[in-house]
């Protein structure tokens, strides 16, 4: 209902402008009515249309937080798994290295990780990119067969995608220490060694991008009309995009039994002023219903986005629409 209310809100508003017109324009009592559809659009007659439009969205950019890091972390040989240097730890990585023995001073590898983000690409489909439409127009002139209406459109798109990844990260900052085993007790030394084992870690990430897109435009349609009531037109004006944009993002790593995690959330609310061009033609079924279709290309003055996904609004798409004459 949230989502419709920008819509509803502007037909009824439109639906009253209409019958504030059709009521100053209704001729008096006797008066002949206009005879011919020239002369009617000529009136400045109000129509409005309802139907539906498409817009073939590029596909968003997404991409993650990084996954969380670590620090000073030992390899356990056994498993390949790095280990927070816990003294339960250590000991793990020391009877993988040196089974059986009790007590010393060893090498053993350690890491540091500063974490990797992902990138990629989401996509949309058919009903995501199809949307309600309404539309608005009033005759401006009319000379012989060319008309210019003002004309003003409404249309409502709600978009959804989600991209990510997961692998074997490579790449880590690997060295030895020192380690001394007295005990039970095993102390890392502070020094860095060239490392003679360089491990690896499993790393996932996943974005999620929402996006609810309301479009106005208001322009000029220039058109040619034929007595059989078909009319071609090219159309052009501003836009204006209103982006409410919810996006997340979630990263893991792996750590033995032990998985750490990383989220993140960026939701915006953005306005996006830009252009359209239009060309289509309508027919009239009789003097109050009408089918109009159109090809349409939209530029938006840069992306809208979030910290995590950024979407293009340069498309080209369509829309098709019954009208009705007021």
């Amino acid at each position: 209902m949230k989502k419709n209310l920008l819509l509803i809100l502007s037909l009824l508003a439109g639906l009253s402008l209409f019958a504030q017109d059709a009521a100053m324009a209704e001729p008096p009592a006797g008066e002949p009515a206009s005879p011919t559809f020239q002369q009617e659009t000529a009136g400045g007659d109000w129509t409005v249309s309802v139907g539906v439009a498409y817009r073939n969205f590029h596909r968003p950019q997404l991409k993650t937080d990084n996954t969380p890091g670590f620090e000073n972390f030992v390899l356990d040989e056994g498993t390949g798994d790095y280990l927070e240097p816990t003294n339960e730890n250590l000991q793990k990585a020391w009877d993988a290295r040196y089974p059986g023995l009790e007590a010393g001073v060893n090498r053993l590898s350690f890491a540091s990780y500063d974490g990797v983000n992902f990138t990629g690409r989401g996509s949309y489909g058919l009903r995501e990119q199809t949307a309600p439409a309404v539309a608005f127009a009033k005759g401006l002139w009319s000379q012989d067969n060319l008309d210019l209406q003002l004309v003003a459109n409404v249309q409502y798109y709600s978009l959804g995608t989600q991209a990510g990844g997961a692998g074997f990260a490579n790449g880590l900052d690997a060295y030895d220490r020192f380690v001394s085993k007295v005990g039970n007790t095993l102390t890392p030394s502070d020094v860095k060694l060239p490392g003679t084992v360089a491990g690896g870690v499993l790393v996932a990430g996943k974005t999620k991008f929402d996006l609810d897109l309301y479009v106005l435009d208001l322009g000029l349609s220039l058109g040619y009309n034929l007595d059989s009531g078909l009319r071609a037109f090219v159309a052009a004006g501003p836009t204006l995009s209103v982006a409410d944009m919810e996006s997340s993002s979630i990263t893991a790593v792996q750590m033995g039994d032990d998985v750490m995690r990383r989220r993140g959330r960026a939701n915006e609310v953005e306005f996006n002023w830009g252009l359209y061009a239009s060309a289509g033609a309508g027919y009239w079924f009789n003097e109050s219903l009408g089918l109009t279709a159109e090809l349409r290309y939209d530029k938006g003055l840069g992306d809208v986005g979030t910290r995590y996904a950024s979407q293009s609004l340069n498309t080209f798409g369509g829309m098709m629409k019954l009208q009705m004459r007021f």
